[in-house]
């Protein structure tokens, strides 16, 4: 069994999170409730097998149905 270190594993686990949320505004800028609810986030990471891949899924807002959604996604 292979052994994984957790710190590059998390590391890179925010960099995708941190990727995924695009260009940031100002601190001072305080979000309304439709813009904290249009954030993505990511849960239940996963790694490939080879450690080559983490595998995850985002939540994202679908305001139609009035639900959240998740998509997987890997990187």
């Amino acid at each position: 069994m292979r052994k994984v270190a957790l710190i590059p594993v998390a590391l890179a686990a925010c960099g995708c999170w941190c990727s995924l949320l695009g260009p940031q505004e100002t601190a001072s800028s305080t979000p309304t409730i439709d813009q904290s609810l249009e954030w993505k986030a990511a849960f239940n990471p996963k790694i490939s097998p080879d450690g080559m891949r983490v595998v995850y899924e985002i939540q994202k807002t679908n305001w139609e149905e009035n639900a959240f959604e998740r998509a997987n996604r890997m990187r």
